[in-house]
């Protein structure tokens, strides 16, 4: 008769294997499924008619918004393919990042290695991500799929965009929420207020729609919190940006925000802009009225 001492690592191997099985079976469905779910896809676009450029193929959404450090939070399953003139993905449970982005807004087509993304393996995995310029605003698209150069070629040919491979690089920086003050040259104040900004691979963007083109930045400056009385005297870091309007009238916008600099390099490798970073010290106190930027 076995003992205690033997039965129970008997028992203790079967049931983790039991339980990598189940696992393996549950993947196995899973994958089946999704591409069940792809096919499925691909057959209502030929029975509706749809021109078909690139057959759906299983993929996850992470959303319409870019998220700093690659924190994706919220995240899709379902299928993605181009069909007539659009960039489709369908979500298989929700219909909550449905999309249909149209090839005549994309500005940008970017693969992207990224460890950011959930995943049991500490490996860096490629990601497709569109940026897309619609009548409701700026849009940045992740997705991970199969194969996403190949799907990205395609988008490049019917889009007319090229792909950029940032290997393990970004593409962008932000968002962040901060406080804006936009001047014209004579000091007037013509915006004042709480917006997002992001800088886009092409575009400064305020509140994803107001643009700066980043060839129309011509100087970056910052100036540490509390640095000089007349220019910042707040508890937050400014970022001040010299620019031209696409008519060519001269602005000035000021950022209060954390990390400024880390925002002033990123735009300085991005326009080769000349910078300016100004060290704290201590300044006679200016006029109360004295806030130009």
């Amino acid at each position: 008769m076995l003992s205690l001492s033997l039965i129970l690592p008997i028992l203790i191997i079967a049931v983790i294997t039991l339980g990598a099985l189940l696992v393996v079976i549950g993947a196995i469905y899973y994958i089946q499924q999704m591409y069940r779910y792809s096919h499925n896809v691909w057959s209502r676009w030929t029975r509706s008619g749809r021109a078909v450029h690139y057959m759906p193929v299983r993929a996850v959404c992470y959303g319409n918004r870019p998220t700093p450090d690659d924190n994706f939070d919220m995240a899709a399953r379902g299928a993605l393919g181009l069909a007539d003139s659009s960039l489709i993905f369908t979500d298989n449970r929700r219909s909550i990042l449905n999309t249909m982005i149209s090839l005549d807004s994309i500005r940008q087509i970017v693969l992207r290695r990224t460890d950011g993304l959930p995943t049991r393996f500490r490996k860096k995995q490629s990601i497709l991500v569109i940026h897309a310029e619609l009548p409701v605003g700026w849009r940045v698209y992740t997705f991970k799929c199969a194969k996403p150069a190949v799907l990205a070629n395609q988008i490049s040919q019917l889009s007319k965009q090229p792909v950029e491979d940032y290997a393990a690089a970004r593409e962008d920086f932000g968002p962040a929420d901060v406080t804006c003050m936009i001047q014209d040259v004579g000091g007037k104040v013509l915006f004042e207020g709480q917006i997002t900004l992001y800088l886009a691979p092409d575009r400064l963007l305020l509140n994803w729609q107001n643009a700066i083109p980043l060839a129309q930045i011509h100087r970056v400056d910052t100036f540490p919190a509390g640095s000089l009385t007349a220019l910042n005297n707040a508890a937050t870091d400014l970022l001040r940006i010299e620019y031209r309007t696409p008519n060519g009238t001269r602005r000035t916008a000021g950022f209060l925000l954390d990390n400024a600099q880390v925002w002033a390099d990123s735009i300085h490798a991005a326009t080769r802009a000349p910078t300016g970073r100004h060290q704290p010290q201590q300044a006679q106190r200016q006029p109360s009225d004295a806030k130009n930027i």
